[in-house]
């Protein structure tokens, strides 16, 4: 009998549980922890120009993909995903030596927001990229990186094909950071340190939970010359968190088998 009840409990927990292991709603953005993809995420990214080491990078736009769906399919309750960032310049060099300029950035942070009220985002108006609640704050991952035989410390690092004026006209870069998670409803979705490799290298302070890669080119008609407009993708892994529904059950099931195993046992 108590084998049987254990049978009983594990095959309904393991169905509920199955359940919340497909389709998971944080805040009205809704992804598949068991998809292909799990876990990527397109953006189209918005940036300022900066020409000098101390100066903050800012960098905000909307999410268009997750998991290869478009925002028609992973909005389910909000009405966009938006974001904001920034980063400070802390050195740049041709430190590989190939003839064009790389960046290094410190204080790297991110905010992504899941906006429930309307779909306002305008890129040229940053403000409004920072309305909704908070769906996920990430950090740069500090690292070490070699180049050439040298070694460069930092959490986002960029190639220029030129010299360092993001905005000059006619030059595009590209770029690449680790991230980990610190804060936000879907936090606990994302929390996972899979990530060990950011391009070709081993991540120097332990594991990550995102690896992130841009690209981006100025904004001809921007009359500040002072845009960039770019693409992005955050990539990692995310877990399936239980609902306090299937909790419930699970907890429920053991009581259910500890008062059957004492009637038998007495």
């Amino acid at each position: 009998m108590k084998t049987s009840v254990i049978k009983s409990l594990l095959a309904s927990t393991a169905l509920a549980w199955g359940s919340s292991a497909y389709a998971v709603n944080v805040g009205g953005i809704t992804w598949d922890p068991n998809s292909f993809f799990d876990f990527s995420m397109q953006q189209a990214i918005f940036e300022n120009n900066v020409d000098s080491v101390g100066q903050t990078l800012t960098f905000y736009g909307e999410v268009s993909h997750i998991n290869g769906l478009n925002n028609g399919s992973f909005l389910d309750g909000a009405l966009e995903l938006t974001f904001y960032g920034t980063a400070v310049v802390k050195e740049f060099g041709d430190f590989d030596g190939n003839g064009t300029v790389d960046v290094i950035f410190d204080n790297l942070t991110v905010t992504f927001y899941a906006d429930q009220d309307a779909a306002d985002f305008d890129p040229s108006n940053p403000a409004t990229a920072t309305d909704g609640i908070v769906w996920l704050v990430l950090q740069g991952h500090s690292t070490d990186r070699a180049y050439n035989g040298s070694t460069h410390t930092g959490e986002l690092f960029a190639e220029l094909n030129g010299g360092l004026d993001f905005a000059d006209p006619g030059d595009a870069g590209s770029g690449f950071a680790a991230f980990d998670v610190i804060g936000g409803e879907a936090a606990p979705y994302f929390d996972t340190d899979t990530i060990t490799n950011l391009a070709g290298q081993t991540l120097s302070n332990g594991p990550a939970d995102f690896s992130f890669t841009t690209s981006f080119q100025p904004v001809i008609n921007d009359p500040t010359g002072e845009t960039l407009f770019g693409t992005g993708e955050l990539t990692g892994r995310s877990r399936v968190v239980p609902e306090p529904a299937t909790l419930s059950l699970l907890g429920l099931g053991l009581l259910g088998m500890r008062s059957r195993v004492s009637r038998k046992t007495k």
